[in-house]
């Protein structure tokens, strides 16, 4: 079976991108543009993903809050944050299970950072890009 990757990113070319990469990579992906769009699809779906990958910056709520709220649902599942803001400052989210890839990012920094995180969740380091 497959392992799903929820992406949680506001801009549409960039999601189906980086879906596409995942997909190529063997994964299944689902995606979502907001927050509360994020949380819909997760109480329609029978099964929870193994990873979601959250860009920091939403439209409605800020990636980490969604994370404490999926955190709280849904217990602790390994979160993958993206941004492209480079005064963003990760050490904010090293919290058990949740790691940072800066945009832009490769095809290849993107799946050793998710294979990273399913096969190892408890890693913090940062990740490739």
């Amino acid at each position: 079976m497959k392992q799903t990757i929820l992406v949680v990113d506001g801009d549409l070319a960039a999601s189906q991108s980086t879906c596409r990469v995942l997909r190529d990579a063997g994964f299944e992906c689902i995606w979502a543009n907001t927050g509360e769009h994020a949380l819909t699809l997760l109480v329609e779906r029978t099964e929870t993903p193994q990873l979601f990958v959250f860009d920091v910056r939403l439209a409605d709520m800020p990636g980490p809050t969604l994370a404490w709220l999926v955190a709280e649902r849904y217990g602790e599942i390994p979160v993958l944050f993206i941004s492209g803001y480079p005064s963003f400052d990760a050490a904010l989210l090293r919290a058990a299970r949740w790691d940072f890839l800066p945009k832009p990012f490769t095809r290849e920094g993107l799946v050793v950072a998710v294979r990273r995180m399913l096969e190892h969740p408890g890693t913090r380091e940062r990740s490739a890009s």
